[in-house]
């Protein structure tokens, strides 16, 4: 996904154009895929990842503040992995007022909504006793020990620009489990955070909300939506709007949701 920022003031109210390119090369990584990016700039040099084996275990916190959002048994289920310092930074960077756990709740309650009525469910904290894929990785998820769940990052990120990466499953059943986080991977906030935002942190949340739900949908298999003003299009104007998926891209989550090895 590549921003561009239209030009003039920065006291006026300007628009951030969120364009999403069609970035799209093999990841190094167990099963496949390609990796979608959402940024501005071209991207800086090709990165795989994830070539590391064996299964990460999921365990402790370290979102701070309390946890967000809750699992449900028998959902695809989503780590939404906050890095503090960086979203303390972006607060302070746009000047809210909110507490970095005000920010998390909102912002996966948006993330919730988008998914409304799927089955899948997001926590700012790991399963408990759960296993994930090495960072940065993707793997079946009958190769996972039980209470298998995904990871995204929302940490600071420096891929020249882009304000999120995430790799995505090109099995058509929902089959991988992934692991988007590190430094190529994940969404980033810090640069979400340093373009012109007018309004206060509804629509900070909801725009980094979309981004997050965007990234997920590309992991579950979605390509981008011919359409404007859906989560998964090509532009999407961050202007703080609640979005939806397109019913087509519904549709193909309702298929896919929940992916096999997800009962418990």
């Amino acid at each position: 996904m590549k921003p561009t920022y239209s030009t003039g003031s920065r006291k006026s109210s300007l628009i951030l154009l969120i364009v999403i390119t069609a970035l799209i090369f093999f990841a190094s990584c167990s099963g496949g895929g390609h990796k979608s990016s959402r940024g501005g700039g071209a991207p800086s040099g090709g990165t795989g990842t994830g070539t590391s084996t064996g299964t990460g275990t999921g365990g402790g916190g370290g979102n701070g503040g309390g946890s967000a959002g809750e699992y449900v048994p028998g959902t695809d289920k989503w780590h939404v992995n906050f890095d503090e310092a960086a979203l303390q930074q972006a607060i302070q960077s746009i000047g809210l007022s909110e507490s970095t756990s005000e920010i998390k709740t909102m912002t996966i309650n948006v993330v919730c909504q988008c998914y409304s009525g799927l089955s899948i469910s997001f926590s700012t904290e790991p399963v408990a006793d759960g296993s994930a894929p090495p960072e940065g990785s993707s793997r079946q998820a009958s190769q996972l020990l039980p209470k298998p769940y995904n990871v995204m990052a929302v940490h600071g990120g420096s891929n020249g620009g882009a304000i999120g990466m995430s790799q995505s499953d090109m099995s058509g059943q929902n089959a991988m489990v992934e692991n988007n986080s590190g430094q190529a991977l994940g969404v980033f906030v810090l640069q979400l955070a340093n373009a012109h935002w007018t309004g206060g942190a509804d629509v900070f949340t909801r725009n980094l909300a979309s981004t997050i739900a965007h990234e997920i949908g590309h992991s579950l298999g979605l390509s981008h939506c011919p359409a404007s003003g859906y989560i998964m299009s090509g532009v999407l104007a961050a202007t703080g709007e609640e979005l939806d998926f397109h019913p087509n891209s519904r549709a193909a989550l309702e298929q896919v949701l929940p992916g096999p090895n997800r009962d418990n």
